[in-house]
């Protein structure tokens, strides 16, 4: 039955099961990386690939479906040889939600504003290893606590390390760059408060290593790094950095994110949810204004993040305990949710 007239413009991404977002994710990725041109039609766009990446792109739109039955896709294979083209059309709105993922206007970046006349490329600066021509198909899902940088073909996470000094924090998922603004006085207070405590008492027991706010993590599939406001590896992980000047190459084994106002619970249960699939064993989320501290473990994780709730919560009266991760680390929450 056709749903795409009737079915509401939303995604049920618990409509997978964890294997099959993970499939999903790393199929995204390659069709981010492969590809080659974009065309604007009169209900959506057409995105076009190399012909030997159909069997990837089938599969792709198969899973997709399920969890977003708002689209419309068809498969044309041109004749002689000729390329691969994945429609992507649906009911009215549908177009304006792609251009919405892909920070597109009606007859702006990519487009030359007429139905079926093939665009011309994203023109975007280059992103590390992928190319500065290609753009990245909608996922709307994607990283609700932060904003897809518009005009952004899929980027590189070495290209982290890279990118300007202008008030933004940038991360990368599924080869999309996003980014959230800066956190203000209270929040970064917070973050290097506890990345101080923790540092010390890592390096006083040699336990592993501890990153601020810039450090990046690379996780393993799909394009993503991500950057906890603290994060730690322990002594066996830290014998397998390659290179200390570049991303870490997984996800770190404790994870800690000062959330900001602008950010609510299900959307770090987003990033959690990534965090907890990488292999990260513990994750904490503070709350500055509410003055509390979500613990998560890799038992929380859920197919669906919306379905997700942390182990425990703690007050300003607990102690933060590093658990059988960083074992013996515990300092008391008063004096780390504390105003400046």
């Amino acid at each position: 039955m056709d749903t795409t007239e009737t079915s509401p413009i939303a995604c049920t991404i618990g409509a997978l099961d964890v294997d099959e977002q993970a499939r999903r994710r790393d199929l995204a990725a390659r069709m981010h990386a492969a590809t080659q041109q974009m065309r604007e039609l009169s209900d959506g766009y057409a995105f076009r690939y190399p012909v030997d990446l159909c069997p990837a792109v089938a599969e792709f739109m198969m899973l997709e479906r399920r969890c977003c039955p708002f689209f419309r896709f068809v498969l044309e294979l041109e004749p002689d040889g000729g390329p691969l083209w994945l429609h992507l059309t649906g009911q009215p709105g549908v177009k304006a939600f792609i251009q919405s993922e892909l920070g597109l206007g009606e007859g702006s970046e990519g487009s030359e504003g007429s139905e079926g006349r093939v665009a011309k490329p994203v023109e975007t600066r280059d992103n590390g290893a992928m190319s500065a021509q290609r753009v990245i198909p909608p996922s709307h899902t994607l990283a609700p606590w932060a904003e897809i940088v518009p005009g952004v073909g899929p980027t590189a996470v070495d290209a982290l390390l890279t990118m300007p000094d202008d008030g933004w924090r940038y991360e990368v998922v599924e080869g999309a760059l996003v980014r959230v603004a800066g956190s203000g006085l209270w929040a970064t207070t917070i973050g290097r408060r506890l990345a101080g405590r923790l540092g010390d008492f890592v390096e006083d027991h040699d336990l592993g290593a501890v990153s601020g706010a810039d450090g990046v993590y690379k996780f393993s599939g799909a394009e993503t790094g991500l950057l906890p406001d603290v994060g730690f590896i322990d002594a066996p992980h830290r014998a397998l950095v390659p290179d200390i000047n570049k991303p870490v190459p997984f996800a770190p084994d404790l994870a800690a994110e000062v959330a900001s106002p602008s950010q609510d619970a299900a959307h770090m249960a987003t990033k959690v949810r990534i965090y907890l699939s990488g292999g990260t064993r513990l994750v904490w989320v503070v709350w500055p204004e509410r003055q509390v501290v979500d613990v998560w473990r890799p038992a929380d994780l859920r197919p669906d993040p919306d379905a997700m709730r942390p182990s425990t919560t703690l007050d300003a009266g607990d102690m933060l305990d590093g658990e059988d991760v960083v074992p013996g680390f515990h300092t008391p929450l008063a004096r780390l949710l504390r105003y400046p």
